[in-house]
């Protein structure tokens, strides 16, 4: 249990949320952070890890590290073997560790993801996955339902003229249809998959953050609306939540997580994934050890000691502010909702269909 403190010296005045109608102070702050010589406590294996299924993608989205952001993007687009998947989801399902099933690029352009999704659901393995839905046609959708228990995250900014402007060259009626079916389907089959939305904040008004609750959030479990950050973590987006931290905590990621990118290598967090092809941001590969010697071996333990060190240059995360999640206040309870905050994300959950699935 990673240590948590109400102390508002950690922010420099006042948080203030913006994200509703009117700017609302927050009280009780709680931020996570490590008290320890060595960070936070570590477990033999990561509690969570992505997988990058491949870094291909259909779209061009205006706030895509592919696009914007990582100058001279130099990996190579692949596709994740059936050996590198089924290495990584069998030490997955060995250690209880539950598996993000895509860490960049759109999972279902990969022709075996579906054969890979149902391969970790015999394992028992616990996953979930993103997806943009332009391929998540009823037949797939069908197909998935017919076995997966997990969840999926379907990413949409907002109605037709925002979703087109943003998330090119996707069509909004399309995305719109399959996600209804995926709802609809869900909906007949007695909700066997948690479903949500990811909301990117590019600037939608009010008027659009609401337009999209009121339309899909009564058949969803929860709508998501992130913060943006450019290839080195640093947020670009006007953060829903206005604070100033005063000092910044240990980052809990490497302590928590890592990504595997479809060669086998081993990443520290989602940051890395456009560096991934430089030997410092590459702590090992699976098909080479194993993600527990990989998790607890040497090359991991000199970046989190240059954490700890404050040396957050040579860990390539001086900009990164992905930190900021750790900041985190007090549920609040409207009509029908439950809104989860955060210094990154803000969560409006189904309170319905909380109580239902309770």
């Amino acid at each position: 249990m990673m240590p948590t403190t109400r102390a508002a010296e950690w922010l420099q005045g006042p948080a203030i949320d913006t994200f509703f109608d009117e700017p609302m102070e927050l009280s009780d702050l709680q931020v996570a952070f490590s008290t320890g010589e060595d960070g936070y406590p570590i477990s033999p294996v990561p509690s969570y890890i992505g997988l990058e299924v491949t870094n291909t993608c259909n779209l061009h989205c205006v706030h895509c590290h592919y696009r914007h952001g990582a100058l001279g993007y130099t990996r190579e687009k692949g596709f994740m073997s059936p050996e590198v998947f089924e290495i990584a989801v069998s030490q997955a399902a060995k250690h209880g560790i539950s598996v993000l099933m895509n860490y960049d690029g759109e999972p279902l352009l990969h022709p075996k993801f579906i054969d890979y999704l149902q391969r970790a659901t015999e394992l028992g393995v616990n996953s979930y996955f993103n997806t943009n839905a332009t391929l998540l046609t009823p037949d797939r959708v069908d197909h998935i339902l017919s076995f997966y228990k997990g969840a999926i995250f379907v990413s949409m900014e907002g109605g037709k003229e925002w979703f087109e402007k943003i998330r090119t060259p996707a069509s909004y009626e399309v995305v719109a249809a399959h996600l209804a079916y995926l709802i609809e389907a869900n909906e007949r089959l007695g909700r066997p998959v948690k479903l949500s939305v990811g909301v990117s904040n590019l600037g939608q008004p009010l008027a659009e953050r609401q337009a999209m609750l009121q339309k899909w959030l009564p058949g969803l479990d929860a709508m998501s609306f992130g913060e943006v950050n450019d290839d080195c973590g640093a947020m670009i987006s006007e953060p829903f939540i206005r604070m100033q931290p005063r000092k910044r905590p240990l980052c809990v990621v490497p302590w928590q997580t890592c990504g595997i990118c479809h060669n086998g290598d081993v990443i520290p967090c989602s940051i890395y994934i456009a560096k991934a092809n430089t030997t410092d941001a590459i702590l090992g590969n699976i098909r080479e050890q194993s993600l527990a010697d990989i998790w607890t071996g040497e090359a991991y333990t000199r970046f989190r000691e240059a954490l700890l060190r404050q040396n957050h240059r040579d860990a390539i995360c001086a900009r990164c502010t992905r930190w900021r999640s750790q900041f985190s206040f007090p549920d609040e309870f409207r009509p029908g909702l439950r809104i989860q905050r955060s210094g990154y994300w803000t969560v409006v959950h189904n309170i319905q269909r909380e109580s239902r699935n309770s």
